[in-house]
């Protein structure tokens, strides 16, 4: 998602029949990757009719992913995730069903990705389509699909992050175009939109992205070397930003300003020992103990946990919580398998060690583009990574697996890799690569 993907680069130029017939075909594929993502073969493990294209179009779409060596790298630990659910499914004799249920997640990951990584090296006209088409489709998919919680409130069990991501890529528009100021209030106003929704995780992920894009752009276009050290300026003023929007926050929570239902929560959790945001999942501190008892190999999709087991998983809960568990809270956990609210660990203890890596690779590639845009003064590319690094990671620690998970790591890791290509002079492709690496060697000589 660079700024080309904003902006057509190319000048106008007499095309033959069958270059616009091929034009024509890149941009319904497009269109179709994005629109796919609504009708769903198995709403659980989050296969739709988009995974569907990408399987039979691989002679398409996988040569292209295949010229990314972050690709390759992602293919492969994909690949070790997917042996270490079959080696668990071997060791605690899982049933087919949930055998191939546990395959989706990285199946759905690797599919995302090569669809993705295929229509943002299409050129600019095709990228765009393609997020145009991709935002439309999940917004539809949340509507349709809703989610159990959809009713009490639809902005955070549905629409809140898709919406929130369509205002940051208007933003980020906004910003390869020269309109700051229009951008800053953009960016503001569904920063302030989710804090007085009661959004706070997406509120803080919003704001984060928000003050990454600022810092950076106060800081100018420092010479050569002294690029990097950008980044470690811009971490710690942002990190002692953070701590003052935590405790402005809390003063505004604590004395009902944000409500009723923010207030109530806020003093509950900060005033556990875990904190704010430990107190608010103490389920994080319960699942360490579990991943402690068996960290290499995993319990399978939906086992038994043993009396000790959760007296253990409890035990820490409340070291952290400072509550006392009731019948909710174990049949919540454990009252159809093992149920915890975080990506991470979830997959952790159903499939064992080996499903870290591949989850924890597509938020690396996210880390790595934000510190390459920062370094590169590139306010649009910083904007939308820091937004998708920041959610992807509150989600793998905090978040259950929603049906489209597969398609936010996939589409999300597919962004980040082509514009980690393209910004380091390795092999510029399409017209997005090229103007990249057109506007970095620019930049070096100035």
């Amino acid at each position: 998602m660079t700024e080309g993907v904003f902006r057509q680069t190319s000048y106008p130029k007499m095309r033959t029949g069958g270059q616009i017939r091929k034009s024509g075909m890149e941009l319904a594929t497009a269109v179709l990757l994005g629109l796919g993502n609504v009708p769903s073969f198995h709403p659980r493990g989050g296969l739709t009719l988009t995974h569907f294209i990408v399987l039979v179009g691989l002679p398409v779409f996988l040569p292209v992913a295949w010229r990314l060596r972050t690709a390759r790298w992602l293919f492969v630990l994909l690949l070790v995730w997917a042996l270490g659910i079959v080696i668990t499914s071997l060791i605690t004799g899982d049933r087919l069903f949930n055998v191939c249920l546990a395959l989706s997640y990285p199946c759905t990951i690797a599919l995302s990705f090569f669809g993705a990584v295929w229509a943002f090296c299409q050129g600019s006209a095709v990228a765009r389509t393609f997020v145009c088409s991709l935002i439309t489709g999940l917004i539809a998919a949340n509507v349709l699909y809703k989610a159990p919680s959809y009713h009490v409130d639809p902005w955070k069990y549905a629409l809140g992050p898709v919406i929130t991501m369509c205002c940051i890529l208007l933003a980020a528009a906004l910003l390869s175009r020269g309109h700051f100021t229009v951008a800053v209030l953009v960016t503001s106003a569904i920063c302030l939109f989710n804090l007085l929704s009661g959004f706070r995780s997406l509120f803080l992920v919003t704001c984060v992205s928000f003050l990454v894009t600022v810092l950076t752009g106060l800081t100018g276009r420092p010479p050569g070397r002294r690029r990097w050290s950008r980044c470690v300026w811009v971490g710690i003023v942002l990190s002692c930003l953070l701590v003052a929007l935590y405790s402005v926050y809390g003063q505004l929570a604590s004395d009902g300003t944000l409500g009723r239902e923010q207030q109530i929560k806020w003093s509950r959790q900060a005033d556990s020992e875990g904190g704010a945001v430990i107190g608010a999942r103490p389920e994080i501190a319960g699942s360490l103990a579990l991943v402690a008892e068996s960290p290499v190999i995993g319990r399978g999709v939906k086992p038994h946990v043993s009396a000790h087991s959760r007296s253990v998983f409890f035990r820490a809960w409340r070291a952290v919580n400072g509550g006392v568990e009731g019948p909710h809270e174990r049949y919540y956990y454990f009252g159809k398998g093992l149920l915890i609210h975080s990506i991470l660990f979830q997959r952790w203890l159903e499939t064992g060690i080996l499903a870290v890596p591949g989850l924890v690779f597509p938020v690396g590639l996210l880390g790595a583009a934000v510190l390459t845009s920062i370094s590169a003064s590139s306010r649009s590319s910083i904007l939308v990574f820091s937004f998708l690094l920041s959610l992807l990671l509150w989600d793998l620690l905090f978040s259950p697996w929603s049906r489209l998970h597969g398609v936010y790591f996939g589409t999300s890791a597919a962004a980040a890799a082509v514009y980690l290509k393209t910004r380091t002079n390795w092999w510029p492709i399409g017209t997005v690569g090229r103007r990249a690496v057109e506007e970095d060697r620019l930049s070096r000589q100035r």
